[in-house]
């Protein structure tokens, strides 16, 4: 009830957590659908769409079954909707000589191989990478739905030059 009434007056983490109590006591899918729709509220989608996800594979028959299969239909068409708001990013590596950068999105450990795309929150973003002692970084605002392809690119380690061994001065 704590979560239901945080959830109406738009006091979404607060739901959330209240939601999240009362699942672990009590593994509804109705509980789990009002947590996906506070994370949503919040613009955390892809959150929302692990939840809502995971709807489907919980049992129906916690508490009232009908009102839990109901919840489980809801979570199937808010997860369709869901999934199309929520921004795909595709990284490319440029510059590292076919060896493996270190990446991380928003300070957290990132990893992309070629023509993925990652679903990420909309808002703005940070990526950086490391390779060797180079480090790039570059910032991206997405939107609702946006597809956005990031190159992060390292520039060429200075080529280690030998010094001639003799100087023939020019007349």
């Amino acid at each position: 009830k704590q979560g239901a009434v945080a959830y109406e007056s738009a006091q979404y983490a607060e739901a959330i957590a209240s939601f999240d109590r009362a699942f672990a006591l009590l593994p509804a899918p109705s509980l789990q659908l009002w947590a996906a729709r506070s994370c949503a509220q919040l613009g955390r989608l892809v959150e929302a769409q692990q939840r809502s996800r995971e709807i489907a594979s919980l049992s129906d028959q916690i508490g009232d079954p009908v009102v839990q299969r109901g919840a489980q239909l809801e979570a199937k068409k808010e997860l369709a909707e869901l999934t199309g708001r929520i921004p795909l990013l595709e990284v490319r590596v440029r510059g590292t000589a076919g060896r493996a950068a270190r990446l991380t999105l928003d300070a957290r450990p990132f990893e992309s191989e070629p023509g993925q795309h990652i679903p990420v929150d909309p808002g703005h973003h940070v990526l950086v990478g490391t390779h060797q002692e180079q480090r790039v970084s570059l910032a991206v605002d997405l939107e609702l739905g946006e597809r956005r392809e990031l190159v992060l690119e390292f520039p060429a380690l200075a080529a280690s030059v030998t010094p001639p061994t003799s100087f023939d001065p020019v007349d």
